[in-house]
């Protein structure tokens, strides 16, 4: 946690547990009050398991929260090993495609998951933006697996084909979803709040429906209902807040307030402070949220001092 100096007191930080055990720590000292919040970015990266989802966040958290992990220390030492992982994992991503360009939820299976295949397709485009190598024709088929999604011929919850159109408008080379999205705003009461934060973000993204991306805000602009965990979408109380957070600071409609824009940035943070404990998903989407907050702010320039 922070302190205010002049000396760093080891034996009043650490844990009282800590007190009563022999070992060995490494403390780091940062200038930044946000190194405990993006505790989740190495925690995305060194998950363990090996699904489809866990996968592509892997990928999305290296490609496009690289800015963030530039400030974490040691980073240099493991990221030889990150980028080896990730190659592996866009490998995997090809060798499990299914006949219709869909992914299962685990390598091998052959039970096709709309939710996955809509995240390989984004960790895919944002992975060779950042510079990996895609194998040849994988971007295509899974491109064409997600317009089947969103034109509702290959199964998926409105969720599903919600996360489909965002994640296809986030892809420069995508056009003519404007008859789609109009499609989906119609139906969008099917869609819960996580599905109208993303198809807000979606119309934002093609710059269409200014009037309907307020209406879909106004739509969650409420406390977060408590809900089980999803494991057909993995949606969780965690990661609605942080999808409707993304939503309102990328969109910022003319009812969002500087007390609202408080209010959740504050809760933002607080959820972050448990990084270690979340789901891959909750940490993904917390960690944008995170950094479309602190983008646009301009920090104060640090003034020389003793190290």
């Amino acid at each position: 946690g922070p302190f205010n100096g002049p000396q760093f007191d080891a034996q009043r930080a650490m844990p009282e547990s800590w007190k009563r055990g022999r070992g060995t720590f490494n403390a780091t000292v940062s200038t930044s009050p946000w190194l405990p919040k993006i505790a989740g970015v190495p925690v995305i990266l060194e998950y363990p398991h090996g699904c489809f989802d866990q996968i592509s966040t892997k990928l999305l958290g290296y490609s496009l929260l690289a800015n963030l992990l530039a400030y974490l220390p040691d980073v240099h030492a493991r990221e030889a090993e990150y980028r080896r992982v990730l190659d592996r994992g866009m490998k995997q991503f090809n060798d499990s495609l299914l006949a219709d360009g869909m992914l299962p939820y685990w390598p091998g299976s052959d039970a096709p998951n709309p939710f996955v295949t809509c995240e390989a397709f984004w960790a895919v485009n944002e992975s060779v933006n950042a510079g990996f190598e895609a194998p040849e024709g994988l971007r295509d088929k899974l491109a064409g697996a997600l317009k089947k999604i969103v034109n509702g011929q290959a199964g998926g919850s409105a969720f599903d084909k919600c996360f489909a159109l965002f994640v296809l408008t986030q892809s420069a080379s995508e056009e003519g979803l404007s008859a789609i999205s109009q499609d989906l705003y119609l139906r969008r009461n099917e869609s819960g709040d996580e599905g109208r934060a993303l198809l807000a973000l979606a119309l934002h993204r093609q710059n269409i429906m200014a009037h309907e991306q307020e209406q879909l805000l106004k739509k969650i602009d409420a406390p977060i209902k408590e809900r089980a965990f999803n494991p057909a979408t993995l949606g969780s109380m965690t990661r609605a807040e942080a999808i409707c957070a993304l939503a309102f600071d990328t969109i910022a409609p003319k009812f969002y307030t500087a007390q609202k824009k408080q209010r959740i940035r504050e809760r933002m943070l607080a959820l972050m402070d448990s990084s270690a404990a979340l789901s891959t998903q909750e940490n993904l989407w917390l960690l944008l949220a995170f950094k479309s907050m602190i983008g646009a702010e301009k920090a104060e320039t640090l003034s020389p001092a003793e190290p």
